[in-house]
């Protein structure tokens, strides 16, 4: 029984550990996109500042939930 709890813990703490490098490539994608887009806007509308808010700023927000 204790093997069986052990055994649990351990592919449960590997899962999490996956899931959390996957919200943290994640969130680097969105980033690289968000910069990309500032970059554009900067360029074709000659704004001169581009701010994020939501999720990305608060990254214990980004989370996986939330799909296009």
């Amino acid at each position: 029984m204790l093997d069986d709890i052990s055994t649990m813990r351990k592919a449960w703490q590997r899962r999490a550990e996956i899931e959390k490098q996957a919200t943290i490539n994640r969130r680097q994608e969105a980033l690289t996109k968000a910069r990309l887009a500032a970059s554009w806007l900067k360029e074709k509308y000659k704004v001169r500042k581009v701010y994020l808010y939501g999720s990305l700023v608060w990254s214990e927000y980004f989370t996986p939930s939330f799909r296009y």
